[in-house]
């Protein structure tokens, strides 16, 4: 494990729980998230059991894999914010999406991340996500903000 960045210092320990159906991905993203300071209080890969356990678990944000071709990650944030709207999801696609972009919208999504960013962006969108900020971060077509 590695020593928590400046930032990871200064902020409040956010909880939160990561739904991908590919292993690796999880645990890749459990091991950045807590090397950074963040609490990942569960994980899952599978999407209605994700979404029993983030209203059980109640974390402060969820970090979901958008699920192309699925649609699962979209659906578990509507779940999840339809049940708990205190709860925030920050959905990550593999590309740049005007169709999901909008789907990620209006299911609720605090932000869409591209799975190709740079790490500091993605733990930047969550952080945000966990804090007081009350505005989505979704464009509304993709493009905007990406």
């Amino acid at each position: 494990m590695s020593p928590q960045s400046s930032s990871a210092a200064a902020r409040p320990r956010a909880r939160l729980f990561i739904y991908d159906r590919h292993d690796l991905a999880r645990e890749s993203l459990r091991e950045l998230f807590e090397d950074e300071g963040f609490d990942v209080v569960g994980t899952d890969r599978d999407p209605d059991a994700a979404v029993a356990r983030i209203l059980d678990l109640r974390p402060d944000v969820c970090v979901l894999d958008a699920g192309m071709r699925t649609g699962a990650g979209v659906d578990i944030c509507r779940r999840v914010r339809d049940a708990a709207p205190g709860i925030r999801c920050v959905l990550l696609a593999p590309w740049d999406s005007p169709e999901l972009a909008r789907l990620a919208a209006e299911a609720g999504a605090f932000a869409l991340v591209l799975k190709k960013i740079r790490t500091a962006e993605l733990l930047g969108a969550v952080a945000a996500a966990a804090s007081d900020q009350d505005r989505a971060r979704v464009p509304e077509t993709a493009g905007e903000g990406h």
